[in-house]
């Protein structure tokens, strides 16, 4: 596994390891690109409510980073910022102003640490939740 999060809690939930072990894969392959607990959910085919759940174990290990994505109203694909400071849907070929797009919460992966598994007393904390 790629984070020392997903060695945690794959060791406190023998269940979800196959999930625990898919997941680390998917997120050590979105370094650094946002993601959503829904699109991932529908993705990897695993329940809304245990992804979130994982999603808030990795936040807290700071694997995951929350953010704001700003989406098209018309095709949903996450806008670009552009040259003049408005949005940019390379969809539809659109500009949009901050007021007309739709903001969703979503997750930044961040590098895996270089750290061991054995430091990582808050993951074992948020376990906990």
């Amino acid at each position: 596994m790629f984070f020392p999060a997903s060695t945690i809690i794959a060791k406190h939930h023998p269940d979800l390891v196959g999930l625990i072990d898919t997941l680390d894969a998917h997120l050590h392959s979105l370094v650094d690109v946002p993601i959503r607990i829904d699109a991932t959910a529908d993705m990897l085919d695993v329940d809304p409510d245990t992804l979130a759940r994982l999603f808030r174990i990795y936040e807290a290990d700071g694997t995951l980073t929350p953010v704001v994505l700003q989406l098209c109203p018309d095709d949903l694909d996450a806008l670009q910022p552009d040259a003049e400071g408005g949005l940019w849907c390379e969809i539809c070929e659109t500009h949009f102003d901050a007021g007309t797009c739709i903001e969703v919460e979503a997750y930044l992966v961040q590098q895996a640490p270089d750290r061991p598994a054995s430091t990582l007393h808050f993951v074992q904390e948020a376990l906990a939740l």
